[in-house]
């Protein structure tokens, strides 16, 4: 390594510190701004109002189906954006366009762990879902209006997979950018998807807020695992040692 310059130029081995600080710093800025969502869900759950027609407190209101309908409610001029913010949101559209628009943007590394959160927080979401069976709005309340197949989907629903989706891939994505601006346009989107699964009666703010407690912790275990997927995408690594690590992964899921 250089020696240190008495003329008072810093050691260039000393960038490598600041760029890990301010790349943690970006991360906990992302958690922290993301980490407002289910604050807020949750706090409906101990704050419920009373909806316009009198009904009061009845069981149903701890699962916040109350919470729904207030929203389609007050939000019913929403209506069509939410419904096409709660499309938009699709977990598909992380694997269809997101990925190949940063292939293209920010390289191929950026995509595989962005892929890698896709994997991860799909398959987790269903493996949670089938032994917490949390019912949906919809199927709690027939008052609950429904909007096609924004609503009406077969599985459980907790957590949010929707959410818990979004939450992982984007959190990936502002750590890719750094940038305050991408921060703030991931935490806009995830409080859009949020609100749009809630006011779709797909979900709960309960469900929606355990989906983005747990797609925080699917971005922080992936980030954590950068250098792995970075190997697992390199020239360094055999086909035959990427292929059998992949057939075990699909084995798995």
């Amino acid at each position: 390594p250089p020696e240190h310059n008495p003329d008072g130029a810093s050691n260039p081995n000393s960038c490598c510190g600041d760029r890990t600080s301010t790349a943690s710093g970006s991360w906990a800025q992302v958690a922290m701004m993301i980490a407002i969502v289910p604050a807020v869900a949750l706090l409906s759950h101990v704050y419920s109002p009373i909806l316009p027609g009198g009904r009061k407190f009845s069981e149903a209101t701890w699962y916040s189906v109350d919470i729904v309908k207030l929203s389609q409610y007050y939000l019913s001029d929403l209506d069509d954006f939410l419904s096409f913010v709660s499309s938009a949101s699709n977990p598909s559209q992380i694997l269809h366009r997101v990925a190949p628009l940063l292939a293209c943007t920010k390289g191929p590394q950026v995509a595989l762990k962005v892929l890698v959160a896709y994997v991860v927080a799909d398959v987790s979401n269903l493996a949670l879902k089938w032994p917490l069976q949390g019912d949906r709005p919809f199927w709690m309340d027939a008052s609950v209006r429904q909007f096609g197949g924004n609503t009406c989907e077969v599985g459980f629903g907790m957590p949010s997979g929707h959410v818990q989706v979004t939450v992982a891939a984007y959190a990936i994505v502002a750590d890719a950018f750094k940038s305050r601006t991408a921060n703030c346009l991931v935490v806009v989107a995830v409080m859009l998807t949020a609100l749009s699964r809630v006011h779709m009666g797909a979900h709960t703010p309960l469900q929606v807020s355990c989906g983005c407690i747990v797609g925080l912790a699917t971005a922080l275990a992936v980030r954590t695992s950068d250098r792995a997927i970075m190997q697992w995408g390199s020239h360094r690594m055999s086909n035959h040692a990427r292929f059998t690590y992949a057939a075990a992964v699909a084995l798995l899921i």
